[in-house]
């Protein structure tokens, strides 16, 4: 029911659309026309939006989570920053849209044609691609994981930069020119044994022996003429001539720095990082490097804006790549400030625990104590993986936190006696704390830097509402 100021609002001519007018509580949203109305930021959950007009409409900012869409009309829509998790898309007519910067996990589409969209630094994981197409659309920067395609053609597309991790591809048609652009692809062709075809021209293809035997060398020659080394370095990166890999980037990083051109240098930094030719301290160095290139004085504003958009990026690229596993974990106790005689113990447990070698290794461990009241413990751990997956059970043992415990026992090895020894450990640890009559409540933890496939699915994070009530009104103030 609109408010008595929005009826008023209306008579001026105020046409923005209320999230709840975007039929937010409906299981079925069929055949509303939305066409040019903003609905940005509205969360739908298991709804199917069927037949409906979103023609120049903007729902940026919005989170569809096991929802359908079916047979839409999308044309010059603006779907950015948006997220779909479990979605299935299937639309007869074709999608001409923006998902700049959108995240698609676990989402399956079917004959979905998109023509002339951007996927700009989008992010798709474990999705599905069944048929259709995507054609004179951009995926520049976008990001490919653990995603299959089914009878799909990829000829007119620009994929510069777009990375592609474990792809799984059947009858597939990859665009000849775009492939040293990408990251991953040409390593990809070189292992697989899935039905890829490379495009000729418009209509024809070759095969992926045919692509590296006869393109592959006169590509080579080509970009080293016309100095192209960015897709030059990728060459030589996927094909291990690493020498003439390193030699490659010099000259383009070269090429980037005379230029200041922050994007491209940080293409080249995801290259280096990736590429295994350069030890950890060479890319911090290479980091503070570019910091110098930072714009002084009477730099011009194009050049600042463009090293502020892109230095963060780069430093993640630089750094991320070196950085090791880590168990990050907020602990909130009843322990008043004033009143810190029963903290040493509850410490010395913490440390103990963590730094307790169960056959992965010695972890590195930080404990920092906040000054609130009560008192909140902030553990930071570095270490193996499996090891870290290990504490994280151990510290929830300690925690009394059984029922959260168990989502990761299929992570770990249970016939383990060094780690059966370390949740007995922690149990003992969590009973004495309790004859001291404090209560330690987890109020958040992050695995960060999981890399192994094991652990793609692992719960890697856990906020505790109930103790964490901060009110948010606080910040502003």
């Amino acid at each position: 029911m609109p408010s008595i100021a929005l009826k008023k609002l209306k008579k001026y001519g105020y046409s923005r659309q209320n999230i709840s007018e975007f039929e937010k509580d409906n299981r079925t949203i069929h055949k509303k026309n939305y066409k040019g109305m903003s609905l940005n930021r509205s969360i739908l959950e298991y709804t199917e939006i069927k037949e409906c007009n979103f023609d120049f409409a903007s729902i940026t900012g919005s989170i569809y989570r096991d929802c359908t869409f079916t047979d839409n009309s999308i044309h010059e829509s603006d779907f950015e920053f948006c997220e779909f998790s479990n979605c299935n898309f299937q639309n007869k007519s074709p999608i001409n849209c923006s998902y700049n910067n959108s995240n698609f996990i676990n989402s399956r589409f079917f004959d979905v044609t998109f023509d002339a969209c951007t996927f700009t630094s989008a992010y798709f994981e474990r999705c599905q691609f069944n048929g259709g197409e995507i054609k004179y659309s951009t995926l520049e920067n976008s990001a490919f994981k653990d995603c299959t395609f089914n009878n799909m053609d990829f000829r007119n597309l620009n994929m510069d930069f777009v990375e592609i991790t474990s792809p799984h591809m059947n009858y597939v048609v990859l665009p000849m020119a775009q492939i040293p652009f990408m990251y991953g692809c040409m390593n990809y062709l070189l292992e697989t044994k899935d039905a890829v075809k490379i495009s000729k021209g418009k209509d024809a293809d070759i095969s992926v022996h045919e692509y590296f035997e006869k393109v592959i060398p006169l590509m080579k020659k080509y970009f080293d003429e016309s100095g192209q080394y960015f897709p030059l370095s990728n060459i030589y990166i996927a094909l291990k001539e690493y020498d003439s890999a390193i030699q490659a980037l010099k000259k383009g990083l070269s090429i980037a720095v005379e230029n200041r051109d922050f994007r491209m240098l940080k293409y080249y930094c995801y290259l280096i990082a990736k590429s295994g030719c350069f030890q950890p301290d060479t890319l911090h160095m290479f980091y503070n490097n570019i910091c110098r290139l930072s714009p002084q004085g009477k730099g011009s504003m194009n050049e600042l804006k463009n090293y502020t958009r892109h230095i963060g990026e780069i430093k993640t690229i630089l750094f991320e790549q070196t950085s090791i596993s880590n168990l990050n974990m907020t602990i909130r106790s009843d322990i008043q400030s004033k009143n810190i005689s029963k903290l040493s113990y509850i410490l010395e447990s913490i440390f103990s625990i963590s730094k307790t070698d169960i056959g992965y290794g010695v972890n590195q461990v930080e404990i920092l104590i906040t000054e609130n009241s009560p008192l909140i413990i902030e553990l930071r751990v570095g270490g193996d993986e499996n090891g870290l997956v290990c504490l994280l059970i151990a510290m929830m043992k300690l925690l009394n936190v059984e029922e959260r415990a168990s989502l990761f026992l299929p992570y770990i090895d249970t016939d383990n006696n060094c780690i059966q020894q370390l949740y007995k450990t922690a149990k003992e640890y969590s009973s004495i704390i309790k004859s001291y009559a404090v209560n330690l409540t987890l109020a958040e933890y992050y695995l960060g830097n999981f890399r192994k496939d094991c652990f793609k699915d692992i719960p890697c994070y856990y906020h505790n509402s109930s103790v964490c009530n901060t009110s948010y009104s606080a910040l502003l103030t």
